[in-house]
């Protein structure tokens, strides 16, 4: 019984600092503030509704206008959330109750996803304009009954990021367990297994581990295993760590036997590496209670890499050095989505609702492309319809907004608005076919390596951008064999096709792009260098939150990449490259260069 628990990319740090923050005060008795900054990450609750959880805030800076704070704030994270981010500024002026932030002179905030702040540049900070506008529904502070000025003159937040360098760091764990309760009372043994959980941020324990089940045994001992330390417990050895110890049922009903709470650093210290478990209702039920059994750690050791080793750069390394994620948009407007007459309207797959109601092929636009465009710092996205006529005219990768010269369109917004356009100004058709969007975006990916640089060695390639082809459709595919031979022509570039299926189809000619255990085979018998497309049913996840389904789509997505470096010894950008190349100054600071 192994549970499979999705970690983290990386484990990165964030430290703020603000810059020109404005004096309150009339006059030449303008007084400084004593600025402090709230940290709210936006999470979804048990109704599956969004809310904000403050984080934790930085020090105080007395009388500072440019303070620099040291608090540092650690996350784990994954490239398919959002993980929005809300930096909340304001002016203690009741230190008494300076952890209220009611009670404080509120001067601004910033939002941004945390994507977003990590795509910004390894070596620059994030740096926004501090707005006073009032900050995000569900976050409460104190407002000014004077209407904020221009936007501009209330300062600057700057928010650097890094990786935890013992994110590389794992730990080594054997461990056994002593006289179990006895939960299976005819046969007088249990079946244990164990769970390790670590708190989140916003207070809910994540799984992190979960061991093999030993059959019919009170006395178990388990199989050593090894645990990242940023998948474990943040590289924090002061973290608390739920140990929880279950019963194993045919039933699949789970039978409770006892937890302990211990960090790290109480396991290494403790001399005697054993821990009581505590069944916390027995425990009041009955009052010559012990224990449900102990926790024993044979093992529990930090094994760091070698200097020596070579250890492959990370996703967080090309993300926040230069590497671009470029979405591409393909639409399908075929006539099997339905049409928009009396008798066809209620199922339409692109029925555009006036009560607000977004439909399926709106869903995932907005879901998954609204964590992408994050990554890209244009936000121009390219979106296509295919299988539908056009002036009389078929066609299998027309630009929306009908521009064949400039495709983009600017923030997924802007794209939604275009896309009900598009459904309105094209005939639902056929036949439909992948291959020529597939094609397109492959000949893009052909620029995504930066030939004019060369690494240690001139062995290295680094990476410009890497492209995301996201296909919507109803999984009517015509020409399903010519998919397959673009999809294989194009699996050794720097791309990524996402297949989601909207509406009731069986997708079984969908599934079979999917090749995560069999690698595709083209006409002429060439095979796949590498797995690049990802299905899902939309279907699948109806009852599950925007933020599941985004995780469905996308966890596929950094290993991916990954395989394509490994493929061409791709390396992260660095300071010096991005000096010579004039696409990245943006990303870079480079004023210590110089």
């Amino acid at each position: 019984m192994s549970a499979i628990v999705q970690s983290p990319n990386s484990i990165i740090q964030l430290t703020i600092s603000c810059k020109g923050l404005k004096k309150s005060g009339k006059g030449l008795k303008k007084n400084k503030p004593n600025p402090c900054v709230f940290v709210y990450l936006q999470t979804i609750n048990d109704n599956g509704n969004q809310e904000w959880i403050c984080v934790d805030r930085t020090e105080i800076c007395k009388e500072e206008v440019n303070p620099k704070f040291n608090k540092i704030f650690t996350f784990d994270y994954y490239f398919e959330k959002a993980q929005k981010l809300a930096f909340i500024l304001v002016n203690i002026t009741k230190e008494k109750e300076e952890n209220n932030i009611m009670s404080q002179k509120y001067m601004g905030y910033c939002e941004a996803p945390l994507g977003q702040i990590i795509s910004s540049g390894k070596y620059a900070p994030y740096e926004v304009l501090v707005t006073k506008q009032p900050p995000p529904e569900g976050i409460d502070v104190k407002l000014s009954k004077k209407k904020p000025k221009n936007e501009g003159k209330y300062g600057k937040f700057s928010i650097c990021v890094e990786e935890l360098k013992d994110t590389k760091n794992e730990y080594n764990f054997t461990v056994s367990c002593r006289n179990l309760d006895k939960k299976d009372k005819l046969a007088g043994t249990s079946d244990p297994f164990f769970v390790i959980s670590k708190k989140q941020i916003d207070g809910s324990m994540l799984e992190v581990y979960r061991s093999e089940v030993i059959s019919k045994n009170i006395n178990p001992t388990f199989k050593h295993f090894s645990i990242n330390a940023g998948l474990l417990c943040n590289c924090n050895r002061d973290m608390p760590l739920l140990w929880e110890v279950k019963d194993w049922n045919k039933s699949g009903e789970l039978k409770y036997i006892g937890k302990f709470e211990a960090s790290l650093n109480m396991i290494m210290d403790s001399p005697t590496k054993e821990f009581e478990l505590i069944y916390e209702k027995k425990q009041k039920k009955h009052k010559n209670y012990i224990n449900s059994g102990i926790f024993v750690f044979e093992e529990c050791t930090l094994q760091v890499p070698n200097e020596e080793e070579l250890i492959p750069p990370t996703f967080y390394d090309f993300i926040s050095t230069g590497t671009e994620i470029k979405l591409t948009i393909g639409i399908d407007m075929s006539a099997s989505n339905g049409g928009f007459s009396k008798a066809r309207i209620d199922s339409c797959l692109h029925r555009l609702y006036d009560d607000g109601r977004l439909n399926d092929y709106q869903k995932t636009i907005k879901v998954i492309g609204s964590i992408l465009e994050a990554y890209d710092t244009d936000k121009l996205i390219p979106v296509y319809a295919f299988g539908c006529k056009v002036d009389n005219r078929i066609e299998q990768c027309w630009p929306i907004n009908e521009d064949e010269i400039n495709p983009e369109i600017d923030g997924i917004d802007s794209v939604l608005e275009v896309y009900e356009y598009a459904v309105r100004r094209v005939q639902f058709s056929g036949p439909t076919t992948f291959s020529e969007i597939i094609n397109l975006v492959g000949t893009n990916a052909d620029k995504a390596i930066d030939g004019d640089i060369t690494g240690v060695g001139n062995k290295e390639n680094h990476l410009k951008a890497y492209n995301i082809l996201l296909i919507i459709t109803d999984g009517d595919v015509t020409s399903f064999r010519e998919t397959i031979d673009s999809i294989v022509n194009n699996s050794n570039k720097a791309m990524s096709i996402i297949i989601v299926g909207v509406g009731d189809c069986k997708f079984t000619d969908m599934s079979i792009l999917d090749a995560d255990n069999k690698k595709l085979v083209s006409s002429s018998g060439k095979m796949a260098e590498r797995d690049i497309t990802n299905f899902i049913t939309l279907n699948k996840y109806r009852d599950d939150t925007p933020a599941e389904l985004a995780q469905a789509v996308l966890t596929e997505i950094p290993e991916q990449l990954q395989s394509f470096i490994k493929m061409y010894r791709v390396v992260p950008y660095d300071k010096e490259h991005a000096k010579l190349h004039p696409h990245l100054q943006s990303v870079f600071d480079l004023s210590e260069l110089n």
